[in-house]
């Protein structure tokens, strides 16, 4: 249990840091701001983050229930119906 706690530690601490990184980012672009006026950029910046690894490694973009059985059996990505190309971008 111990490992396991420690590993799920280690796993926030990864992640806070990536947070904090990012959002470090998103101020020196000058994209936070008390008033929120920059938000849609914000968004559009994340969405081209998700669809750039969606696009990389389709098994991340599933849509839930249809998918899990694939997922789960660890079938090719080529089984995925709802993700175009299901190859990704790197074959």
């Amino acid at each position: 249990g111990g490992a396991i706690g420690l590993l799920g530690a280690g796993v926030s601490f990864l992640w806070a840091n990536f947070h904090w990184r990012l959002m470090a980012c998103f101020q020196a672009l000058g994209l936070l701001d008390d008033e929120n006026a920059y938000a849609v950029p914000r968004v559009l910046l994340g969405a081209l983050g998700v669809v750039s690894i969606g696009m990389l490694v389709p098994q991340t973009m599933f849509w839930g229930e249809w998918e899990v059985g694939i997922l789960a059996t660890l079938s090719p990505a080529s089984a995925l119906p709802h993700v175009w190309p299901t190859t990704g971008l790197i074959g």
